[in-house]
């Protein structure tokens, strides 16, 4: 009868509707852009420093670059409250990472991540290494291990990096940090996308 059609092309509709939202809410959020503002990121001691600059700049039209004269040092923002909820319900952090040359020949380059708020100072356990070729790359970090954040009136988000002093002074460019739902929650919505097409096609 027409009108069960009506309903079955209504539910349709509805399920299609729900899933397109679920899809929207899944895709990847922006915590840093860098467009116009350094955003408050700044390092934590003298052997780097940051500017804006259109060198590696993946999703508008700034990037930060970061000079870094080697050895440890933190660089993140002391203003970052809001993200935490985003990092909270997506704990895939994804960025992009630009370096020309060879990095002045260093031998190693590498990185961890920290958060800090009321909730009390929180870093990986372990650095991970960071690519020394030329090119843009696309940096993963799950920072799950870092959940509960406990957050309630202040956030603090920070990046390290790590090299040789030998190497003297080199520039890299870090831009858009941003947050990406789980492998698992994508397929899922896949398997709900399936199971609609199908249906409908009986």
């Amino acid at each position: 009868m027409n009108w069960e059609k009506d309903m079955k092309s209504t539910r349709i509709t509805v399920v299609a509707a729900v899933l397109g939202a679920l899809a929207a809410s899944s895709a990847a959020q922006t915590l840093f852009s860098f467009e116009g503002s350094t955003q408050g990121f700044a390092p934590g001691n003298a052997n780097a420093t940051v500017a804006l600059s259109t060198i590696g700049a993946t999703d508008g039209a700034n990037s930060l670059a970061i000079t870094h004269t080697g050895n440890f040092v933190w660089v993140g923002t002391p203003d970052a409250f809001g993200a935490n909820v985003l990092i909270s319900s997506a704990p895939l952090i994804r960025y992009d990472l630009t370096i020309e040359g060879d990095l002045n020949g260093a031998t190693w380059f590498n990185q961890l991540l920290a958060v800090n708020s009321n909730g009390g100072w929180k870093q990986m356990a372990n650095q991970w290494d960071l690519p020394r070729t030329a090119g843009t790359h696309t940096i993963e970090i799950d920072v799950s291990e870092l959940l509960p954040l406990n957050v309630t009136n202040w956030f603090q988000f920070f990046l390290s990096f790590n090299g040789p002093t030998d190497a003297g002074s080199r520039t890299f460019y870090i831009d858009n940090i941003r947050v990406v739902p789980e492998p698992a929650t994508m397929a899922a919505l896949g398997l709900g996308v399936a199971a609609l097409i199908r249906r409908r096609r009986k």
